[in-house]
């Protein structure tokens, strides 16, 4: 009878090593425990979802190395109850990411953003909520990552109806549904969030000259379409005639006045047409 016990306990362990090891196939077990039969007979003792959940935790705590740059997203995650479910139904996507040997922040970052930007209900206040915060930090350690890579052209004093906008190296742009500045304040002196005022709004984040500095501004909706359409290829005047195409009433100097203000504030660069094409 010992003797059966014993076996009876390895083979149950070797079920839960082999769904620890493939996230995936533990999922398929959560969703049919009947198919880890052919491991074990006594599969059927097993509460799937319960090691799921804990593979949730294993994978949290692998990517804990991201908390010092996502300080407020994960205790965002935590307060509100949303990281063990979020990493175990991410594990399998972690998995894979580090077999292929991508274990980098950024890796991780760019792999979590794209998976949360399905997993996430962004009609649920607090899922889009988390959805901005995430954002917010993750412009913040793009940019110190990226810091001092700049191939942009150098900008040039004067902007005019033949000038070539350009976003600057490393500028970001997010629409968001609150401040997010004000949402990390609240999550990190532990407020409450139904306390941050929502409401939506365009944030550009870039770096300033001073090394170390990051400025984050809210934008309007002329100078978001700026900042998305300044790839290089268009004039301040051909945007201008794009606008009023579009059935938008404005001039080409109101343009112009829109993009010096975004070279000011180092969101965009403005070089000559042909420069701009290189």
């Amino acid at each position: 009878m010992a003797k059966a016990r014993v076996q009876s306990a390895r083979e149950v362990h070797s079920v839960l090593a082999a769904g620890m090891a493939d996230p995936e196939l533990l999922e398929n077990w959560c969703s049919d425990p009947s198919t880890a039969a052919t491991l074990s007979a006594h599969a059927a003792e097993i509460d799937f979802e319960q090691v799921r959940r804990f593979s949730g935790l294993v994978t949290k705590v692998r990517y804990s190395d991201l908390r010092s740059n996502f300080p407020a997203t994960f205790r965002l995650l935590d307060g509100a109850g949303l990281s063990i479910e979020l990493f175990a139904s991410y594990a399998p996507r972690a998995a894979a990411l580090s077999k292929a040997g991508l274990n980098s922040k950024s890796d991780k970052l760019a792999a979590l953003l794209e998976f949360l930007n399905g997993w996430l209900v962004l009609e649920d206040p607090v899922h889009a909520l988390v959805w901005d915060v995430i954002r917010h930090e993750g412009a913040i350690f793009q940019i110190q990552t990226n810091a001092g890579r700049s191939g942009r052209p150098a900008v040039i004093a004067e902007v005019t109806r033949d000038s070539t906008p350009v976003r600057s190296a490393g500028a970001v742009m997010h629409c968001m549904t609150c401040n997010p500045v004000e949402a990390v304040r609240v999550v990190r002196t532990h407020g409450s969030l139904d306390s941050i005022p929502r409401e939506p709004a365009v944030y550009a984040y870039c770096a300033t000259v001073r090394e170390g500095q990051i400025r984050i501004i809210g934008i309007d909706e002329l100078c978001a379409f700026l900042m998305e359409a300044a790839d290089g290829t268009g004039t301040i005047a051909e945007l201008a005639e794009r606008l009023r195409e579009s059935g938008v009433d404005l001039e080409t100097e109101e343009l112009i006045d829109a993009v010096r203000g975004l070279v000011r504030a180092g969101l965009l660069e403005s070089t000559e047409g042909s420069e701009a094409c290189g």
